[in-house]
């Protein structure tokens, strides 16, 4: 039905795009559809640390209150493909280092187990021999549609002096996530280390140089010409410090840790005031009296 006075050759007006808004980008499938909802995340990396280098913070906001805080993940897609089926063990071992890091800072959180076991599931049924083709089409195609059966997993109290606060955590068949206090990089970032997310395979090959270009952290000048200076390495010392007692001591918490990997990618620097918070937790080992662990 044409409009009076409407020319019969009137272009159509233009439809308008539909999808994810902007704000979601890569987030909607690798972060899962409720984290998205409730945070807005940027879409570069300010930093790197933990094990290897292998978490990477991103500056976030949750969208109900402009709480500032990071969120760390761990991509588990390229190191899958870099190992191959040949090194499929020791791809194993390194995925249980970085679950093991998540399940202690959970629990530093009070991170109820069962609900971590759930938020944990879809990665550790990936993890399982055997599985069929179907069962595998099955997980990528939820995954697909935005990993839309990931449950968070979330704390409940402060985790121990010093030591970084976890918020809440899941993890996917590609990758983990945790979401913690706002940070600015790692200890490690501020010494040159860490800085590209292709650092372990880069190579002279222009194509290496192309991909490190592009994944380059968006680590803020300030940081990354950091002079620390005496008093402020006194101060994150002695911060690290008591985390390390904290956790060695029990801290109200059932049982006691040792670190056993303390260096400078272990160390994450808090965006206000920069005080040093200890993580890395992927080599450390309960320890109760008698053990011979002190």
């Amino acid at each position: 039905v044409l409009v009076e006075g409407a020319s019969q050759s009137s272009p159509p007006r233009p439809r308008q795009p539909r999808g994810p808004p902007a704000s979601s980008g890569r987030w909607g499938s690798t972060m899962g559809s409720e984290l998205s909802k409730r945070y807005q995340v940027d879409e570069k990396a300010v930093a790197s640390g933990g094990h290897a280098y292998l978490w990477k913070a991103y500056g976030a906001k949750r969208k109900k209150d402009g709480f500032e805080c990071s969120v760390f993940v761990f991509d588990k897609g390229p190191l899958e493909k870099k190992f191959g089926r040949a090194r499929h063990d020791e791809y194993k071992a390194l995925i249980e280092i970085m679950r093991r890091d998540v399940s202690v800072l959970a629990d530093f959180a009070g991170v109820d187990a069962a609900a971590l076991a759930k938020a944990q599931a879809p990665g550790l049924q990936a993890m399982e021999p055997g599985k069929s083709l179907r069962e595998k089409m099955f997980e990528a195609a939820t995954e697909k549609m935005g990993a839309a059966s990931v449950s968070p997993a979330s704390a409940t109290r402060r985790a121990p002096r010093g030591v970084l606060q976890l918020i809440e955590t899941f993890e996917t068949r590609s990758a983990m996530v945790m979401v913690g206090e706002r940070v600015a990089c790692s200890l490690g970032n501020t010494r040159g280390e860490g800085l590209t997310a292709s650092a372990a395979d880069a190579s002279s090959s222009t194509k290496a140089a192309a991909a490190a270009a592009k994944d380059a952290l968006a680590l803020s000048s300030d940081w990354r010409d950091a002079e620390l200076g005496i008093a402020e390495i006194a101060r994150g010392c002695a911060s690290i410090c008591d985390a390390l007692t904290g956790v060695q001591t029990g801290a109200g918490m059932s049982r006691r840790r040792v670190h056993l990997a303390v260096a400078p990618e272990a160390v994450w620097i808090a965006e206000k005031g920069g005080d040093w918070r200890l993580g890395a937790f992927g080599h450390s080992m309960n320890c109760d009296e008698g053990d011979g662990l002190t």
